[in-house]
């Protein structure tokens, strides 16, 4: 806060599930959070299933729990918890070979099922979209949206900034990069994803 921040953004379902509460709380700041993207899949026409690929933790926490249970057909989503596969993100980003074995590990028992949408509900997925994508396309009938929360935050952000006077008259800022591991391993990793 220090460093002339307007805005937390906690872009982490995980995060925002289990602490966002804290988070509000703690800081004056204005705080968005990313939310998995399951009322737009949900409302999209259909009668296929919708998978809900997130971490563990996620789809066990109540707060993702009640947003399901919230949708006009909470049976229609499948969680789909997928161990393991965000730190598979960070380590192999840009190598696609590397994901179909741990794709068949979440999804494969899903196989010839009518699939009308994904929801990528860990911001480590988005990185791996097309990935995703191709297996979809091989392994799942019927069209197949992927859908991911990064837009909707973006767009909650923009109209926060907007509302509380806070955008920059300059059009442009810049990123800085923040991290409690090691900086020498953890900011080429950003750099790799945010050209991803």
């Amino acid at each position: 806060m220090d460093r002339g921040a307007k805005v937390i953004v906690v872009a982490c379902n995980t995060a925002t599930g289990a602490a966002i509460r804290d988070i509000r709380e703690h800081f004056s700041l204005p705080v968005i959070s990313v939310e998995p993207a399951i009322k737009p899949a949900c409302e999209h026409e259909g009668d296929g299933k919708v998978l809900m690929m997130a971490t563990p933790v996620t789809i066990s926490l109540d707060r993702y729990q009640a947003l399901q249970q919230r949708m006009p057909d909470p049976d229609r989503v499948i969680n789909v918890a997928c161990p393991g596969l965000a730190d598979q993100v960070e380590k192999f980003v840009g190598e696609a070979d590397k994901f179909e074995a741990l794709l068949e590990t979440y999804l494969g028992r899903y196989r010839g099922m009518k699939v009308d949408g994904i929801v990528l509900g860990c911001t480590h997925y988005i990185f791996i979209k097309d990935v995703i994508a191709d297996y979809t396309k091989r392994n799942f009938k019927g069209e197949c949206t992927l859908y991911d929360g990064n837009e909707g935050t973006v767009k909650q952000l923009g109209r926060v900034l907007k509302e509380k006077r806070l955008l920059n008259p300059n059009g442009s800022g810049q990123v800085e990069f923040y991290t409690s591991g090691e900086r020498e391993k953890i900011v080429p990793l950003f750099e790799k994803l945010i050209k991803t």
